[in-house]
């Protein structure tokens, strides 16, 4: 069957539950995808971020799983499937509000671990490339040059061997290497790297117009963020 409800609202997910067990008989799994990746919030700039931005993205995760968990508490499943993403790992551009909805629902199920019939398995995806279909513009959908999406066929084989032989309670599904991956965008141990054989070493590296000095970087750190800044102004001599 094929309904529409709010995940999020009690009585949606307990006439879904009893339409599918009248229509089915005993209930013997569950996965919960629920989200929204057609709103605005799901790419906007962190600095830009609304309360209601975080509420879309947080309701069908967050309080869809807890009325989910209160629903099927008492159901003997032989799965429950959590899908979450790889941004609540890797963080992204504009992911603030997602990220931050996937990273919670990620340790949500820590809180009622051992007390249901089933174990909840929580799975940190990269994207899905969808299949193509009629209309798709020139053959192709958007994101299709993302290297990092699975295709159905391998989403589909690592979800069926994850069901059936994983023994713990978090899997990451990641289609590129994820340990490079977290380092160049979570650790950040690889900085720009810049010729200084000819720039001064001194602390004080310079004066403003207003005779105000410019003091160069004292920690790595600093030095990351001045490389950041003088490689997008191109332009050098910025201080701390």
């Amino acid at each position: 069957i094929v309904a529409t409800a709010d995940v999020s609202n009690p009585k949606d997910v307990q006439r879904i539950l009893s339409d599918a067990q009248h229509q089915f008989g005993q209930l013997n799994g569950v996965f919960h995808l629920a989200g929204d990746l057609h709103h605005k919030s799901v790419s906007r700039p962190f600095a830009e971020l609304t309360p209601a931005d975080i509420d879309t993205q947080a309701r069908p995760k967050i309080d869809g799983f807890k009325v989910l968990d209160r629903e099927l508490r008492d159901q003997e499943l032989d799965f429950g499937v959590v899908f979450s993403s790889n941004a609540s790992i890797l963080g992204g551009v504009g992911f603030g509000a997602y990220a931050a909805a996937n990273a919670l629902v990620d340790r949500l199920w820590f809180a009622n671990k051992g007390t249901e019939p089933f174990q909840w398995l929580v799975t940190n995806w990269d994207g899905w490339r969808a299949s193509i279909r009629p209309g798709d513009r020139n053959g192709k959908r958007a994101g299709g040059t993302n290297p990092f999406l699975l295709t159905e066929e391998e989403g589909l084989d690592a979800l069926w061997r994850i069901i059936c032989i994983s023994t713990v309670s978090q899997v990451v599904i990641a289609k590129g290497n994820l340990g490079e991956r977290l380092e160049t965008w979570v650790r950040q141990q690889h900085p720009v790297t810049r010729d200084r054989s000819v720039e001064s070493q001194a602390q004080v590296i310079g004066a403003r117009p207003d005779g105000r000095v410019r003091a160069g970087a004292r920690t790595e750190l600093e030095q990351n963020i001045i490389d950041i800044w003088e490689e997008l102004l191109g332009r050098d001599g910025i201080g701390v």
